[in-house]
């Protein structure tokens, strides 16, 4: 008995140190609105016992989910440098999870050279999935708990939900509150799209009451979405759980896995239009030959920066040592400045022109800063007063783009939430929608839009400002570092050694030898020259 209150007084002191043994940089301070998210995720690790986060449950969250099937791979930083600590055999992940990882990759590599200093010896299993994968094995009173809060919570219309007892830590980009063990993470396509660049920088002049002013945006909603998709979400999550017009069940598949959400909303539409709702099928649009990727960074100018690293890597150029395929992922300067100069209107599938203060295009390639401009689609959704927000196959990584627009955002309340979401606030930030029957939407927009849409306008400048405060590069750079110092104060033995981990490689050296020279298969998207922005 003294010996485990010993142990237990023990994880509880190394706790307590870790959190307070490495304090934020003082940059760090100004984005604190979106820290409570990380105190949140880390409850139920707290309230283990002893609390914290064990060897043998880290042991298994790599044998489980560090594996292709599981599109999971394991992390961790030992004395301020990144690595792979448990390789795994990159033919085993497709293409489009191992794009997901290679992002990653890229993530940890850019922490370690701004935070390696300050980030603490620590481990983890960092998971792609569009959904938790975490298996069910019964029910958690713990996770019952946190059925409050922004989103369906007690009040949900089906009743308190039998949850599925998820208890992995696993780092991922989105979950729902039946998935306690899960920690949040900035999602993957903040920076394959270059967020801050593409979407930040670019819409900042259409906020100007001079370039587009509210009064000249559209009366309407607007959406565009492959309307097709379907939304995946496990039996037992509840939270997920979607109902139709009327209450109508539209879940189908095991246990009602698959939800037809998009098709369903685009069935009411066709069946009784709404002249205050402008919905298209992007699946139906030219966009949907393109790439999303290349929308936001064209293909030709991604690759033309990748050669030029190349080129200067097989020259010996890279700089800092070491073999030319280590030196892959180091940009060429002058290559760099010059392939952000071409980023303007009229390039290769990135888009158009400026907009006039009219909300009319013009061509005089001046959009945002630094010469980059708004990518078509977005652009087109900035017209508008208000935008439509509709979850994906889980949650979708448009509302962070759909925010910086500083039109008024629609968000589904789908149970799914990402890093940021419950830091905002309904009705100030944005106005929920489908709480309950996608049929509320019709009252939502006539209500918005009532004097010009006033209100509306406050809404949708909190939400931008919202967005441009912090989803910046630095501020997910904070949360990253803050979220690691979390993790290293809960894991009740954090990595003491490299030497612990025979088979580790540093996540820049995994990224060039192995990602990168994975051949593809014909039809497959080359990871070669993946854009990527911290």
């Amino acid at each position: 008995m003294t010996l485990l209150v010993a142990s237990l007084a023990l994880a509880l002191l190394q706790i307590a140190v870790a959190r307070v043994a490495a304090p934020l940089p003082e940059h760090c301070e100004k984005y604190e609105l979106i820290y409570p998210q990380i105190e949140r995720d880390f409850a139920f690790w707290d309230s283990q016992s002893p609390p914290g986060i064990s060897v043998d449950t880290m042991r298994e969250a790599v044998r489980l989910f560090a594996r292709g099937p599981a599109r999971g791979m394991h992390f961790g930083f030992i004395d301020g440098k990144a690595y792979v600590l448990t390789p795994t055999p990159v033919a085993k992940y497709s293409q489009t999870f191992l794009s997901r990882q290679l992002v990653y990759l890229d993530v940890l590599d850019d922490l370690e050279a701004k935070y390696g200093h300050a980030i603490p010896n620590c481990e983890f299993v960092l998971v792609t999935t569009d959904i938790p994968n975490q298996k069910p094995s019964g029910t958690l009173v713990q996770q019952q708990e946190l059925q409050q809060g922004w989103g369906p919570g007690t009040s949900h219309p089906h009743g308190i939900p039998g949850l599925p007892s998820g208890t992995y830590p696993i780092f991922r980009a989105s979950k729902s509150d039946a998935y306690a063990a899960d920690i949040l993470i900035p999602h993957h396509d903040f920076y394959l799209l270059r967020y801050d660049t593409t979407v930040l920088n670019a819409s900042r002049r259409l906020l100007s009451p001079r370039e587009l002013p509210w009064r000249s945006r559209l009366s309407k909603a607007y959406a565009q979405y492959d309307m097709h998709v379907t939304r995946n979400r496990h039996p037992k999550d509840a939270f997920t759980w979607r109902a139709g017009a009327g209450d109508a069940p539209i879940c189908d598949g095991p246990g009602g896995s698959i939800c037809f959400v998009r098709r369903h909303f685009w069935g009411i539409l066709e069946a009784s239009p709404h002249p205050s709702l402008d919905v298209r099928d992007s699946n139906a649009t030219a966009a949907s030959e393109t790439h999303l990727v290349d929308l936001h960074t064209p293909r030709h100018l991604a690759l033309a920066i990748a050669d030029a690293a190349a080129r200067k890597a097989a020259s010996g150029g890279g700089g800092g040592g070491g073999s030319s395929d280590e030196a892959l992922g180091l940009l060429d300067e002058a290559a760099q400045e010059a392939y952000q100069a071409t980023l303007v209107w009229g390039t290769h599938g990135g888009g158009g022109s400026s907009l006039g203060a009219s909300g009319s295009v013009s061509s005089d390639g001046e959009s945002g800063a630094g010469g980059q401009s708004l990518p078509d689609y977005l652009l087109a959704h900035a017209r508008h007063k208000l935008l439509l927000h509709l979850d994906s196959h889980g949650l979708s990584s448009s509302l962070e783009r759909l925010l910086a627009l500083g039109s008024t955002v629609l968000v589904e309340s789908s149970g799914y939430y990402g890093y940021y979401t419950k830091a905002m606030k309904p009705h100030v930030h944005f106005v929920p929608w489908w709480t309950r029957n996608p049929e509320e939407v019709f009252s939502l927009v006539t209500t918005l839009l009532q004097n010009d849409g006033e209100a509306a306008a406050k809404i949708g400048a909190r939400g931008s400002d919202f967005a441009r405060g912090y989803l910046t590069a630095e501020g997910r750079a904070c949360y990253w570092l803050k979220l690691l110092q979390r993790l290293a104060g809960s894991l009740q033995h954090a990595p003491t050694a490299l030497a612990d981990f025979p088979h580790a490689l540093p996540v820049r050296h995994f990224r060039n030898q192995h990602v990168l020279r994975k051949r593809v298969r014909r039809g497959q998207r080359s990871l070669y020259g993946q854009p990527f922005e911290p």
